[in-house]
């Protein structure tokens, strides 16, 4: 089949540079634009992407006229959160499909924060329309999101979660060495809160155009530790009945992809949360990379050292913040819905 004609909004950052490495090899999308916030003559498609083979696409200042004459078929957006707000909705009121990695337009009533392993219907928020925006949780709360899926069936009240977040969940040029070597920041900015909300709103449940969120607690506390890729997070569950080893085990074992289980899309692993029954795992320097292709690689999540005590569930998961937690989930969304012809 054709490929669909995108581009990339914050190319130039590190979420824009992994969306350009993954287009480049993709089976359904191909980069034919490229922007970030000023021209950058000395910077390509080769150089961001990392492969002098591809076609030389320079890189564009993000303007809403300039995008629209480019006449893409979906964008893609890394762009920062002020950014966001306007130029994804100025975009998207002009028909434009935007599948975004940005925080500014999640919780608008009628975007989906889309995890469709967990809330494939939450898709039809975008009512087929010929413009919208389709957006993915923050990095942490993809993590947490996918990692307490296999336990809503045993039935979960609340969670509390202690993430240890890379630095390159900050950005770049993010923290700066000298603060974060040896040293736990013991507070994010707006991620708690982020992580509460798009939690409730990612296991909530459609009604007309606008999602109920879920009534679980979310109880997030946020670090940054001085690791350079992957989310860690304890998360601690409380059951409304008491639960036994063998069920919550075989929960995690046996979730695979969830609600698009048997679907075949690039940019889906085998299993989308991968067990590990040993204390000694998830670790980033093994798991971080989980997948057996290219695409796949670190879309993932990642659970181990499960503990029960009763109604309560101790684990540790793992997320590779840069892919699953951003740009390869914004793809992933893609993916989905151009098989469900929304695009």
């Amino acid at each position: 089949m054709d490929k669909l004609k995108v581009c990339v909004i914050g190319s130039t950052g590190l979420v824009g540079k992994e969306f350009c490495r993954r287009l480049s090899v993709h089976p359904y999308f191909e980069i034919a634009g490229l922007y970030a916030s000023e021209k950058r003559n000395d910077i390509t498609y080769q150089d961001l992407a990392g492969n002098d083979s591809l076609p030389d696409v320079g890189v564009e200042k993000t303007d809403v006229d300039s995008i629209l004459s480019g006449k893409y078929d979906l964008i893609f957006s890394a762009v920062s959160e002020k950014t966001a707000s306007s130029i994804e909705l100025e975009l998207s009121e002009k028909g434009q499909k935007v599948f975004t990695n940005a925080s500014g337009n999640r919780m608008r009533q009628n975007v989906p924060i889309l995890v469709p392993e967990i809330n494939s219907e939450h898709m039809i928020l975008t009512g087929k329309k010929s413009g919208f925006i389709v957006a993915n949780g923050n990095c942490s709360t993809i993590g947490l999101a996918l990692s307490i899926a296999p336990l809503m069936e045993l039935g979960v009240k609340k969670i509390d979660v202690t993430t240890m977040q890379a630095v390159s969940g900050a950005g770049y040029p993010g923290t700066p060495a000298l603060d974060v070597i040896s040293s736990v920041y013991p507070h994010i900015p707006g991620e708690e809160e982020k992580i509460s909300s798009e939690t409730k709103k990612i296991f909530g449940t459609v009604h007309k155009d606008t999602v109920e969120p879920s009534d679980i607690s979310i109880n997030p506390i946020c670090t940054r530790i001085p690791v350079r890729d992957g989310h860690t997070e304890a998360v601690f569950a409380e059951m409304h009945e008491n639960v036994e080893e063998n069920d919550v085990k075989n929960a995690f074992r046996n979730f695979r992809n969830g609600k698009i289980s048997g679907k075949e899309l690039p940019s889906l692993p085998h299993s989308s949360v991968v067990f590990h029954d040993s204390p000694e795992r998830p670790h980033a320097n093994l798991d971080l990379n989980a997948g057996k292709s290219f695409l796949t690689s670190g879309m993932p999540v990642s659970v181990g050292h499960v503990r029960i005590n009763g109604n309560r569930i101790s684990f540790i998961s793992l997320i590779h913040n840069i892919v699953r937690g951003a740009a390869g989930s914004s793809i992933l969304n893609a993916e989905f819905l151009h098989r469900e012809g929304f695009l």
